[in-house]
């Protein structure tokens, strides 16, 4: 089974310091194709934020995020793109 990602490019202004700071966040929609033995699409979304500076990252924290951030996946086993196109597109084959 074939993986679509699709990315999105949004622009995210905020201020830091009281300086303008513009981000950059990666919104990614991992989407299995519909089939006959899987009747739904199956779909993950992943927002990455671009930091050009650690005191960026540092700051950037959860009470500051947009309203519709969930969680943080930074430090969790296979939250790469890679690996969530990998784990997701598993065929679902009976044994």
């Amino acid at each position: 089974m074939r993986i679509k990602k699709t990315r999105y490019y949004i622009p995210y202004q905020t201020v830091i310091n009281g300086q303008n700071i513009y981000l950059k966040i990666e919104l990614d929609f991992f989407q299995t194709p519909k089939s006959n033995k899987i009747k739904a699409r199956r779909q993950i979304i992943m927002a990455e934020v671009e930091f050009t500076s650690k005191e960026q990252s540092d700051w950037f924290t959860s009470d500051k995020w947009p309203n519709w951030f969930k969680e943080d996946i930074t430090d969790k086993d296979g939250s790469s793109s890679k690996s969530i196109a990998k784990r997701f597109g598993k065929n679902d084959k009976k044994k």
